[in-house]
């Protein structure tokens, strides 16, 4: 019981690190809704350029990616609002930690492609989405980078996993409510593949309808929030294991 009380705790604190920060990072949240409309259109003028265009594409949402959790760092952990100054500045921060984590994954799935079904290649990729799912929280907190952040990673979640993905789960839910359909896409926007960059196309995939937008906007929402809830969340948990926060718990009391 008291092991239960302490995460339930843990939950509700990260909880309130979140929403405090959800007003902080409002131009987040725009940098969120307009990364996929901008990576689409620069994916397109450098198409042309066959192989260099797309080195190009996987720098610039590397980029972004770095810029986004940057952005969500600052969001929790400063007392002010993040304006769009700040955001600016933060642009190209953790370009390169994001590729030495995302790089080494496209190589495997390039390979997987070739020797594998298609379907083995899906269940691959969701299985290296779980193991190394807390990745891009551990990216600006961890003096590891590339194969050995994601070495880190799965060490982690070893210690902390049902805690880290049980609130997940839950926040899941909506998106069965929203938009069935999206599950798959949703999921996929969180882990070491840095799908988060694409969450604005979840706004535009529903077709043109004002309900169509405001649900897809509604799952652009989701994705922020479950964003905020993570970085808090993996902060909350801190290095150590269940066993130490037990013993804490144990000393608070």
């Amino acid at each position: 019981m008291l092991l239960l009380r302490s995460t339930l705790s843990l939950y509700k604190d990260a909880a309130v690190d979140a929403a405090r920060a959800t007003a902080r990072s409002s131009w987040g949240f725009v940098l969120l809704l307009l990364l996929f409309p901008l990576l689409s259109l620069v994916g397109v003028l450098v198409s042309p350029l066959g192989v260099i265009g797309g080195f190009i594409s996987g720098l610039l949402s590397a980029a972004c990616a770095g810029t986004y959790l940057a952005t969500l760092q600052d969001a929790l952990e400063s007392g002010r609002s993040i304006s769009v100054a700040a955001v600016r500045n933060n642009f190209g921060r953790y370009t390169s930690e994001v590729l030495g984590v995302a790089f080494p994954l496209w190589i495997g799935a390039l390979v997987a492609g070739v020797v594998l079904p298609s379907a083995a290649v899906a269940l691959l990729l969701l299985g290296v989405s779980v193991v190394f799912n807390v990745a891009p929280e551990m990216i600006g907190r961890s003096r590891s980078q590339g194969t050995a952040l994601l070495a880190d990673s799965a060490t982690w979640l070893k210690q902390n996993g049902p805690e880290w993905f049980a609130p997940q789960l839950v926040l899941l839910l909506p998106v069965l409510v929203l938009r069935p359909g999206a599950l798959i896409t949703f999921a996929s926007m969180f882990g070491p593949q840095f799908g988060f960059v694409n969450a604005g196309g979840l706004a535009l995939s529903g077709g043109w309808g004002p309900m169509a937008w405001l649900s897809g906007l509604a799952l652009v929402v989701l994705v922020h929030a479950a964003m905020l809830f993570r970085a808090a969340l993996y902060k909350r948990l801190g290095p150590g294991g269940r066993r130490q926060r037990l013993w804490r718990a144990r000393i608070g009391e």
